[in-house]
Formats: C-alpha cells, structure tokens, sequence
C-alpha cells in the first residue's frame, strides 16, 4: 500500500469578500418561481439550485409587497443618488 502526503490546502485567499449584487429582473424571477412552488421542499431546493439563502426570498417578497421591487429597466438598483450635492 502507498501512503499519499496530504495535500497542502490552496495559499490563494481572495484579498476581500465583495457582496453579491441581484439585478431587479433577477430578484422578480426567482420570488415568482418561489411562489409557484407546490410540493414540500421546493423552495429549499431552488434556494440550493441558485445558492441564495431563505431571508434574502423574505426580503425580496416584501419589497415585492412594498413595490419597492419592480422592473424599470435592466439591472435596475433604484435611484442614483446626486453625489454633486452635498449634505
């Protein structure tokens, strides 16, 4: 039997974690599949399919219920703030 060294873990570390970002179109999409989920387990199983965790569904259906989540345009985040005014 040959006995194998153990791998050394990979040194690559991204420098700093950068926070996803969802398109407007993104977010409609997947709360519309959520709700058109039937059987038991078929939400768990699109969040695991997309990689997204349970509050950010939460999050998006109650902006969805405040009309704060629509579709203007693609890759719609909301208003720009006007950086040349200052407070």
């Amino acid at each position: 039997m040959v006995e194998r060294a153990p791998r050394d873990p990979d040194p690559e570390v991204p420098a700093k974690a950068r926070r996803r970002r969802f398109s407007a179109v993104y977010r409609l999409r997947i709360v519309k599949q959520a709700d058109a989920c039937q059987k038991a387990g078929d939400v768990g199983a699109l969040l695991r399919r997309e990689g997204l965790y349970s509050s950010l569904l939460t999050n998006w259906r109650r902006q969805r219920i405040r009309a704060r989540l629509s579709v203007c345009g693609p890759g719609n985040e909301g208003p720009r703030r006007d950086r040349s005014i200052r407070a």
